[in-house]
């Protein structure tokens, strides 16, 4: 039985299908979702599971893939209207005005730039580390930064956000801590994303053999959760 709140199967990828040219993904997904519904799986979309349901099936293994929420930064003015996340912008939740700055040079935060390019936004993308698109594998980037080029979107490594205002945001050099006000009209912040340790520990308290893949464990590429997945469920013995 396989209990999802969503109304479609797919969790964190029918937010990574939204950039330009992720056609792929799309397909994988509904590769992975006709695998499913030609089994014996019993689906229960747009149900969340909460511990009591569960306990009420006696379940002989319980797999927790309940992914994870946006990283939202405890600074000032993080609350304001004027700021949003990648994914509601990528899922059409939020609305961008006029010049947007990104906040994170990760593939989904540069992915979000060139949504907002093509939709006619000046966009400026800030990264605390010192180069962007760190961590991400560089010709992907290389290709992603080409694409773009034609919007002139401006690019500040090496800077971190202090604090967002009705204006814009306020950004501190990571070598030299020197404060830099860049004007915007929407913030939007790609920093990433943190497990759902509530619901984790809430399943894992309940269930202490339950077994936590993909982004509930942590943030990670497709193919390592889905090699996770799989792995775990291979070896699962009742």
């Amino acid at each position: 039985m396989l209990f999802d709140p969503s109304p479609r199967l797919g969790g964190t990828l029918n937010v990574a299908d939204r950039g330009i040219d992720k056609e792929k993904i799309v397909r994988l997904v509904d590769s992975l979702v006709a695998q499913v519904e030609a089994s014996s799986v019993e689906l229960r979309l747009g149900e969340e599971a909460i511990v009591e349901k569960v306990q009420a099936l006696s379940p002989c293994g319980v797999f927790v893939g309940c992914g994870a929420r946006p990283f939202v930064p405890p600074v000032p003015g993080i609350d304001a209207e004027n700021v949003v996340t990648a994914e509601d912008v990528l899922l059409g939740r939020a609305e961008s005005k006029g010049v947007c700055v990104v906040i994170g040079s990760g593939m989904t935060g540069l992915e979000t730039a060139e949504v907002l390019l093509q939709a006619g936004h000046e966009v400026t993308v800030a990264d605390m580390m010192p180069q962007i698109g760190a961590g991400a594998e560089p010709v992907v980037i290389f290709d992603l930064m080409n694409r773009m080029a034609p919007g002139n979107p401006v690019y500040l490594p090496g800077h971190r956000l202090v604090r967002i205002t009705d204006d814009g945001v306020d950004l501190e050099t990571v070598t030299g801590g020197e404060i830099v006000t860049v004007p915007a009209d929407t913030v939007v912040l790609a920093l990433g994303v943190r497990p759902r340790a509530d619901v984790v520990d809430a399943f894992t308290a309940a269930f202490p053999d339950a077994h936590i893949i993909g982004d509930a464990v942590h943030g990670g590429r497709i193919i390592d959760a889905t090699q996770d997945a799989y792995g775990q469920a291979f070896v699962f013995q009742p």
